[in-house]
């Protein structure tokens, strides 16, 4: 346990628009650039470990190149982009249809340790893609495809906001984690402002998988609104990594978020009439 201490991690945080200004996740503040994300984390909010889940997109790749070169920012030890007290995964979020199945499209998170590996997986993921300069897109692939290819470029795998109706993989898709992913491949799985981990904990087979709970940010101001409690060493993808496996000491100690009841999915939902039961 030497050498620990306790960190705050917000693992999904959305890119309004690139420093030029090109839009990638359409919903999200302009101003939400991923220099703005680390100025706002580090500055403001006092987030050690930051997941920003549109690196895939060109766009920002350049921009961290920008800020790389300019030695705003360096590559930290261990994996991820260092901005001052705050460290930074590159993550993608996508979305996933599985072809012949029942079920509804669903959303995956994928962090990856180096600007250069992400610029590989854009690589791989841009032909299966019709746009993948934008945030949270389709792929012509199944989860275990995407899940191998994934893994095999050593990243981290975890299923996004899993509960909910729209896009979360056990709100609208499957029964059981199975149903899409390996489950020796999920790294952990992403509650959703809607539920919390007492919730989790009702489901079995997700008991051995460590919860997060993270923002899912739209704007600067949203950043760290749910974040993780982390005892890890100095951050980086390799401690993420390393807490999400409960690997010497490191851990998930707390999801810190908001009462499940204030979540607009917190309700009993009928997939036939697409409504909230009565």
């Amino acid at each position: 346990m030497s050498g620990l201490r306790p960190c705050f991690a917000d693992m999904h945080v959305h890119i309004g628009s690139s420093g030029d200004g090109r839009p990638v996740k359409i919903s999200a503040s302009r101003g939400l650039t991923f220099q703005a994300i680390a100025e706002e984390a580090s500055e403001r909010k006092g987030i050690s470990l930051l997941g920003v889940i549109d690196c895939h997109s060109p766009a920002v790749q350049a921009d961290i190149d920008g800020l790389l070169a300019s030695g705003e920012m360096a590559e930290a030890t261990g994996g991820g982009i260092r901005y001052r007290d705050t460290v930074i995964v590159p993550g993608a979020e996508i979305e996933v249809r599985e072809p012949g199945w029942g079920g509804g499209p669903y959303h995956l998170l994928a962090y990856l340790p180096t600007l250069a590996a992400m610029k590989e997986w854009t690589d791989w993921m841009s032909p299966r893609m019709k746009n993948v300069a934008l945030s949270s897109q389709r792929i012509r692939a199944t989860g275990r495809e995407l899940q191998r290819e994934l893994l095999d470029r050593g990243g981290l795998l975890v299923p996004a906001h899993v509960f909910t109706p729209h896009r979360g993989l056990l709100g609208c898709s499957a029964d059981r984690l199975s149903d899409r992913l390996d489950p020796d491949g999920i790294a952990a799985v992403e509650l959703g402002l809607s539920a919390d981990s007492a919730m989790a904990g009702r489901l079995s087979l997700l008991d051995r998988y460590p919860v997060l709970t993270n923002s899912d940010a739209h704007s600067t101001g949203m950043i760290g609104r749910e974040c993780n409690e982390l005892l890890i060493g100095e951050p980086s993808f390799d401690e993420f990594a390393m807490a999400l496996r409960g690997q010497d000491g490191r851990r998930v100690t707390a999801n810190l978020g908001l009462h499940p009841k204030l979540g607009k999915y917190h309700a009993s939902y009928c997939p036939s009439c697409r409504s909230p039961a009565a």
